[in-house]
C-alpha cells in the first residue's frame, strides 16, 4: 500500500488525505485515526525531516 505524505505550507501535514496538525504542546493530532502503517510512515517521515534526510518517495 502506497502512503502519500504531503507537507502543506500552512503547517499541516496530510497522510493519505488525513489532516494532521501540531497542537500547543507540540503533539501531532490527526482529524481521523491513522492506520498503523500510516502512523509508522509518518513517524519515519518526521524523523527524516528533523535529521535533514527526508525523502519524497516514502
Amino acid at each position: 500500500m502506497t502512503i502519500e505524505i504531503y507537507d502543506a505550507d500552512s503547517g499541516e501535514i496530510f497522510v493519505n488525505g488525513k489532516r494532521l496538525y501540531l497542537d500547543h504542546n507540540g503533539n501531532w493530532i490527526a482529524d481521523e485515526e491513522l492506520l498503523p502503517s500510516e502512523r509508522s510512515a509518518f513517524s519515519t517521515w518526521l524523523k527524516r525531516r528533523e535529521n535533514g534526510t527526508q525523502r519524497t518517495d516514502i
